[in-house]
């Protein structure tokens, strides 16, 4: 082979990387997965009050925690859009800095929720209109989860730990997946609840697309299929 022409020693070697890519990405992604969930069980670990688990109900599966920035995003010094596995690299990185707890979904949620009442307008106008999307999310619910507000995996019933979830994800349902929050319980009022849809916690929305291999199945139904399956 005449490695001496330039263009055939590129040839060459992007053949090699090729080869090499295939063979080692997948260790790779194996190593950075196990990394990535060490450093995260660390963090939860670490801003857990004692042993690992949400800091106001004790909630110990791993799917279900988070990190809550305990004052808010804006009174922490690390930069504004740090999410997900980048914070828990972050934390550590930095030695675990005050400002943080470990917290579920649900209760991280119900937080942001009363934080968020504090600051609420209480004119008339104001209180009426929230009223009325409250009843709205309200029957939206009731519809979704056959007449008890729940959530469709675990059962927990408290409203503010409830969501609606896309069963088959955004990208695959119609064009009301573009829609959010309020304004997705007015979409689904107004098209006459369309199939897709179901109520989940907070906790079980998240755990149902943490995992890849379990894409669509959150680690309460993975249990359930398991101890079916042990002999």
């Amino acid at each position: 082979m005449p490695l001496k022409d330039p263009e055939s020693r590129k040839a060459y070697d992007r053949k090699r990387w090729i080869k090499r890519r295939e063979k080692y990405n997948p260790r790779r992604r194996v190593m950075g997965k196990i990394q990535r969930e060490s450093i995260k069980t660390e963090a939860l670990a670490h801003y857990s009050k004692q042993s690992l688990g949400c800091a106001f109900c004790g909630e110990s599966e791993i799917e279900f925690l988070t990190i809550d920035h305990i004052e808010g995003r804006k009174n922490t010094n690390h930069p504004k859009k740090l999410d997900g596995d980048h914070l828990y690299f972050w934390l550590k990185k930095n030695n675990f800095p005050s400002g943080f707890q470990t917290l579920c979904f649900n209760c991280n949620s119900a937080k942001e929720f009363m934080g968020r009442v504090k600051n609420l307008s209480i004119t008339p106008k104001n209180i009426t209109e929230r009223n009325r999307r409250k009843k709205l999310k309200i029957e939206v619910f009731l519809h979704y989860s056959w007449l008890v507000p729940k959530c469709a995996c675990c059962g927990i019933h408290q409203i503010n730990f409830l969501t609606m979830d896309h069963i088959h994800g955004r990208k695959t349902t119609d064009k009301g997946s573009q829609h959010k929050s309020r304004d997705l319980y007015a979409y689904l009022k107004k098209t006459g609840y369309p199939s897709g849809y179901q109520v989940l916690c907070w906790n079980c929305n998240f755990s149902k697309d943490a995992k890849k291999e379990f894409r669509g199945i959150c680690v309460h139904k993975r249990t359930v299929n398991q101890n079916r399956n042990e002999p």
